[in-house]
């Protein structure tokens, strides 16, 4: 095979990459650049222990060191969720479109001392290998087509690996998780996840023992609304399904 017809598949993949993390939608990529250096507050902080905690508290979580093993953070931002299961992962991969924010987690990775285990990237996706484990925190809802993104990712998992989305469900609030000024198909494409939709999704892409769960979190109303700061409940919905041999 050419140099030349290797280097066009090259580029066809990072094409198909880019299209994938943003399925066609111009959700902002622009707005998550200018907000990366102040993304980590105190709230997210909170709220991706809490999750960590949610997850490590599912019967199909394996306890012990790396347990995890080849980690993929999709859509990982400045690497929340990497950072707080690195411990049980032998290594974390950060994927996102936003190279703001990637540039935020390469920072901490290197402040920590961590080149080693961790790594934060653009991709493509198709060049990083197959995952044990793939997760998914707060990203899915950005995408337009969400069947055929989780089944791509469900084809870099390894023979027994494991898909688990972390999103909020589409309830009668869930229009006051984002500002009022981020409008749906510009900022993100869905008001939250439908739990049985997300289950389908995941089983049309071939996971075994497919589970959807509500966890109740509190989120501050986001800015715009009314009663704005003001804690409102919202339903954060635990999915997961693996491949099994």
């Amino acid at each position: 095979m050419g140099l030349r017809h290797l280097a066009a598949v090259a580029r066809r993949a990072s094409l198909k990459q880019a299209k994938l993390l943003a399925n066609g939608c111009e959700w902002g990529n622009s707005s998550f650049d200018a907000r990366a250096t102040s993304w980590d507050t105190p709230e997210k902080l909170q709220r991706v222990a809490w999750v960590g905690d949610q997850i490590r508290g599912r019967p199909w979580f394996r306890h012990g060191s790396e347990a995890m093993g080849r980690c993929l953070d999709f859509g990982c931002g400045t690497g929340l969720l990497s950072f707080e299961l690195k411990d049980s992962c032998s290594h974390v991969t950060g994927l996102d479109a936003s190279s703001g924010m990637l540039k935020v987690m390469q920072e901490k990775i290197e402040t920590a001392g961590l080149s080693s285990k961790m790594v934060a990237t653009q991709g493509p996706l198709n060049v990083l290998g197959s995952f044990d484990t793939i997760v998914s925190l707060l990203c899915i809802h950005h995408i337009r087509d969400c069947k055929a993104q989780l089944s791509e990712l469900a084809t870099h998992l390894s023979p027994t690996g494991r898909i688990v989305v972390i999103d909020f469900e589409a309830t009668q609030n869930a229009r006051l998780f984002h500002k009022k000024s981020e409008t749906r198909g510009d900022h993100y494409e869905h008001d939250g996840l439908e739990a049985d939709a997300l289950h389908g999704w995941l089983t049309s892409a071939g996971l075994q023992s497919v589970e959807v769960h509500r966890v109740p979190f509190e989120k501050a109303r986001a800015e715009g609304w009314e009663d704005a700061g003001c804690k409102e409940t919202f339903q954060m919905l635990l999915a997961s399904g693996s491949r099994e041999r």
